[in-house]
């Protein structure tokens, strides 16, 4: 059963080290201003697009940087980046330039740690061969995002700018919306921090991540089928209702991602109001140009460059071809969602 695979992907245990708490360093003055903290499947990247798109926007070197996700952390467990490591947490807000250099001075001090990360590359072998081949690799691994600066002096100039107030740097991480020790730890770090969530329609959002699971493999495609995703559904609202997982567990995201009230709650009670938006998928999808401009009268600042005004219809159609009509399955899926979507 599809099941039963995701959930051995998806293991129950823990990362073993705890997430480490951290002052941000006073010489690095590219701090976050803002954060996109999800859901999954709502629209959080495309939103990111939209936003870089503003020159005033100084966007991180890759999107999902995560470091306070658990769930993230699970799922990058052994590699080295900035979803598990502070400092290059705090590099990769300066660009991408400014985190590969942070991880090829990393490697060059410990290419044991690189060679876990990146693997043996062939023709590479010994000591020597493994710190070439990690210190070729992590350029890749820092440059899975935005096109960026090019050159030690453009950063330099990146980091003159956010100092000055003339750039936002910001993050964008799905998953911090529905994780509590997220929610603690970041206000924590960044106390004037602004937050943006983004929430969907709760079974356009489950069937999305479904659709998703099965591109990346951790479902099979020969069990990406509509069968599979009721049975996967109601067997994970059977094991959250019976106390057999909590809406954290890894294995289960799949379904309490789209529980929402209970990020929101927690996220409510750790920022004031002010400092916290919240918007609808299914509105940036249709408006985006609106979206976009409450946004940034949130962040207040003006827009310097056209708004989009549509939403490619792949965006907003992403799970035209799989509508689950079954009685029995909307009505359970929605019963353990819904009410979150609504209140």
């Amino acid at each position: 059963m599809a099941a039963t695979r995701l959930a051995m992907q998806l293991a129950m245990d823990r990362p073993t080290a705890p997430i480490e708490m951290h002052h941000w360093p006073s010489d690095q003055p590219c701090r976050p201003r803002f954060m996109i903290i999800g859901a999954p499947k709502c629209g959080s990247t495309s939103l990111f697009k939209y936003l870089e798109m503003q020159p005033q926007m100084q966007q991180p070197a890759h999107k999902e940087l995560c470091y306070f996700s658990a769930f993230k952390r699970h799922m990058l467990r052994g590699r080295l980046g900035a979803v598990n490591d502070w400092g290059l947490y705090v590099s990769a807000f300066s660009g991408r330039v400014s985190l590969t250099d942070a991880m090829r001075e990393r490697c060059s001090r410990n290419a044991t740690e690189c060679a876990r990360t990146h693997g043996k590359r062939r023709g590479h072998g010994g000591r020597g061969g493994r710190r070439r081949a990690a210190l070729a690799a992590v350029g890749d691994e820092a440059a899975g995002g935005q096109q960026q600066v090019t050159s030690d002096d453009e950063a330099a100039q990146r980091r003159a700018q956010c100092e000055d107030g003339r750039l936002l740097p910001f993050e964008g991480c799905p998953f911090y919306l529905g994780e509590h020790a997220a929610a603690s730890m970041i206000h924590a770090t960044f106390p004037q921090l602004k937050v943006i969530a983004v929430v969907r329609n709760p079974r356009e959002r489950t069937v999305s991540a479904f659709n998703d699971y099965v591109r990346v493999g951790r479902i099979r495609q020969e069990d990406g089928n509509d069968r599979e995703l009721a049975s996967l559904v109601v067997e994970m609202i059977r094991k959250v209702q019976s106390g057999e997982r909590s809406l954290e567990d890894f294995d289960v995201r799949l379904l309490t991602s789209g529980v929402y009230i209970h990020g929101l709650r927690k996220w409510g009670q750790e920022w004031p109001m002010e400092q916290l938006l919240l918007l609808q998928a299914e509105t940036l999808f249709s408006e985006p140009r609106a979206t976009v401009e409450r946004i940034l009268n949130f962040l207040n600042i003006q827009a310097m460059r056209r708004l989009p005004s549509h939403t490619p219809t792949r965006r907003l159609h992403g799970c035209a071809s799989r509508r689950i009509t079954s009685p029995s399955f909307c009505e359970r899926h929605d019963d353990a969602c819904l009410p979150s979507f609504t209140r």
